[in-house]
């Protein structure tokens, strides 16, 4: 089993750290904040390779190397999942960045520590290939996305740009590891999805409950409570593949909602 996890978006945030130095060399402010990969629609650089230099010749250890994490400790959650695989599995840490943004990025991951069997970085050439050697995709990259052939399972990092997209299995970051982690349900939070403000005909505040809402969350949770006791807690997240579709939809439906939390 061969699993591959694309850098950018999944452990490394270099949508806000490119907006930061952004601003920093070229002194004015982004269009609006940068919260997709299209970069060049943010910028004031008349073309891409005006782009492609600033990215990957004038600032790309500041950008690459000095991102931060997606998620605090995310980097440190990795190492501890590879040193808990399976024998036989095996990792590899991917990524598109070009020309000097490559040392930048081997010396973010060695700055944390990373473990895995491989680091390779691809092009839309040699995508296919990795592809082909892939049993398991971790990514939020949409060109990864849409590459994916049909024998092989994808595991999507939920992101504003990439959640119209089919996956086998979207999650919010990777530290969500439903097998390992102790996890609770929070009623609070379900009781702020369900409750409705309105104002009475007298101008009083009142708090009404949204039953049909309420009865749709009711049911994920059934659903959640009565299969997690079946995730295997050697594969963690990845052992989700193997719950029926209702337990996927009840699950990844919580988290989206944050009604499912880690202790």
């Amino acid at each position: 089993m061969k699993i591959s996890i694309s850098i950018n978006g999944v452990v490394r945030d270099i949508l806000s750290k490119f907006q930061q130095v952004y601003e920093k060399y070229e002194e004015r402010a982004v269009k609006s904040d940068v919260i997709t990969p299209n970069l060049m629609e943010y910028t004031h650089f008349k073309t891409e390779e005006e782009l492609y230099d600033f990215l990957y010749q004038e600032a790309p250890m500041e950008i690459f190397g000095q991102a931060t994490e997606t998620v605090v400790n995310v980097m440190a959650h990795l190492v501890e999942l590879y040193k808990e695989m399976p024998s036989g599995y095996r990792l590899s840490i991917v990524s598109d960045d070009l020309g000097r943004a490559k040392s930048a990025t081997l010396w973010f991951l060695a700055k944390y520590g990373l473990v895995c069997d491989e680091i390779l970085f691809y092009d839309t050439k040699t995508l296919e290939d990795i592809w082909a050697s892939t049993d398991v995709f971790i990514t939020s990259d949409v060109d990864i996305i849409n590459t994916k052939p049909k024998n092989k399972k994808l595991i999507v990092i939920d992101q504003p740009y990439n959640n119209l997209y089919d996956c086998d299995l979207r999650i919010t970051n990777l530290k969500l590891n439903v097998g390992n982690e102790n996890l609770y349900l929070d009623v609070d939070e379900m009781l702020r999805n369900v409750e409705v403000f309105s104002r009475d005909k007298e101008g009083n505040d009142t708090i009404e409950l949204n039953l049909p809402r309420f009865e749709f969350f009711k049911l994920m949770m059934d659903t959640v409570c009565n299969t997690i006791d079946d995730i295997d807690d050697n594969l963690g997240v990845l052992s989700l593949n193997k719950l029926p579709v209702s337990s996927k939809l009840a699950i990844n439906t919580l988290i989206k909602y944050k009604i499912i939390k880690k202790l």
